[in-house]
């Protein structure tokens, strides 16, 4: 499957009404999957321009700049050591993103984590058998004092060193397709991506828009069913995480 591994697992979703004219103009809906999830877009354009063709482009070139499970990608490229890796500025933009939050977190954010999660089997190689040696074996990788970005390239200090973008690269792409719309002009929308949104200006009614986030409930799969709150959101990025719908059990005990 051509995604990421969700990382957000509480979802998060938009309540409007879509395709409403208000005057000259119209208030468009864009709707589909990425990312190993969904998207929602709503804007309004005094042209009614349909800005989708664009929208599909900008997310087929985060799966192939992003996506762990495009084995032609350029993450997929690095991980498994392909000479001749030419990043993008996709890529760049997400890999020096990332960079700051690591040094901001003091390494708490690491997407050189790839290694640790494949092997709890989360990422995008089968589960392995895990014990203490294992983990510790593990932890040379691990760090991304390991990785450099110089001359367009990604350098890595030893083999086995992977990357796993996938706690940053969606709401990355929520701020990406935003800075598209504002690139034309667009004053009201919401940009939604697997449970990350970012927001500007109001609704079709002229208020903030209203976000609804579904109850954390262990086995509920239809997003709607039951909320845990309604908010008001107008001008600001959200997002949400959890665990109640990715998880596994084994001998009992629950990962």
């Amino acid at each position: 499957m051509q995604k990421y591994l969700p990382a957000i697992l509480i979802v998060v979703f938009p309540l409007f009404q879509c395709c409403t004219r208000l005057g000259q103009g119209e208030w468009m809906k864009i709707s589909g999957f990425t990312q190993g999830t969904t998207y929602n877009i709503t804007y309004f354009d005094p042209d009614s321009t349909d800005y989708r063709p664009e929208i599909d482009s900008i997310l087929r070139d985060f799966d192939l700049s992003l996506s762990t499970y495009v084995p032609e990608s350029v993450i997929s490229g690095i991980n498994q050591g392909r000479d001749n890796i030419i990043p993008g500025i996709l890529f760049i933009r997400c890999f020096n993103a990332a960079r700051e939050v690591y040094e901001q977190s003091r390494g708490a954010f690491d997407i050189s984590v790839a290694p640790l999660v494949n092997a709890w089997g989360f990422g995008f190689t089968e589960r392995a058998e895990v014990d203490s040696n294992m983990i510790d074996s593990l932890m040379q990788y691990i760090g991304m004092d390991n990785l450099s970005l110089e001359g367009g390239h990604i350098h890595k200090t030893r083999e086995g060193v992977m990357l796993d973008m996938n706690a940053i690269a969606q709401g990355f792409s929520v701020d990406v397709l935003s800075g598209f719309l504002e690139s034309r002009d667009i004053r009201d929308y919401l940009v939604e991506v697997g449970g990350e949104l970012r927001t500007r200006g109001s609704n079709d009614r002229g208020t903030a828009w209203k976000v609804g986030i579904d109850k954390p409930i262990e086995g509920l799969q239809i997003p709607g069913v039951a909320l845990e709150a309604v908010i008001s959101v107008s001008g600001r990025s959200m997002a949400t995480s959890g665990n109640y719908r990715q998880f596994y059990e084994l001998d009992g005990m629950k990962y």
